[in-house]
């Protein structure tokens, strides 16, 4: 229902300063109703291209291979300080990298999502998820967010994994009352 993450990688990369840096890839999960959909919109593409002989349909065919091939992530560059939020395809990423300023700590705290799905009669249900979520807080309370989790041991433990690499503490808001970790 709710995109969710699938894998957390670490990748160590050489840059053209001789210089090691560590990136910490976070990819979301496609849920299988996504995954149905675009293969759908392949189909069609290639059916309108094939048969109609349509230049349209080869587009689209097109479209619908580049979001099935590829996922929704957040890279993090703990070398250089930098965050992207991308497009990826195996080790590559696609968007623009953005500086993170200076941390004063990560936050990892519960939130209640709703969704309302409606049918095409009308009628819709309310449906809600407890989701956990990460993010470095920065200047004046600022949030950016990072990692998303179900539950709240996997949220810590990310929020663990970018601590070591900033240097910064963790405060941990998933219980009513938050505590320092």
């Amino acid at each position: 229902m709710f995109p969710e993450f699938n894998t957390c990688n670490f990748i160590k990369i050489i840059n053209f300063n001789k210089m090691e840096t560590t990136v910490l890839t976070f990819k979301y999960k496609k849920t299988e109703s996504v995954k149905t959909l675009l293969f759908v919109v392949l189909l069609s593409g290639l059916y309108f291209a094939v048969i109609n002989k349509s230049y349209l349909g080869l587009i689209i065919a097109c479209i619908g291979l580049y979001f099935i091939i590829t996922s929704k992530g957040i890279v993090l560059d703990f070398g250089n300080k930098k965050i992207k939020r991308a497009r990826l395809f195996r080790k590559w990423s696609i968007g623009s990298w953005n500086t993170i300023p200076q941390i004063k700590y990560i936050s990892v705290f519960g939130t209640t999502m709703t969704y309302t799905p409606t049918s095409l009669s009308g009628r819709g249900i309310c449906l809600r998820e407890k989701v956990y979520s990460v993010s470095l807080v920065h200047d004046k309370n600022k949030k950016m967010f990072v990692y998303e989790a179900k539950s709240p041991q996997e949220a810590i433990d990310k929020a663990q994994i970018i601590s070591k690499h900033f240097s910064v503490r963790i405060y941990d808001a998933t219980a009513p009352k938050g505590k320092w970790i």
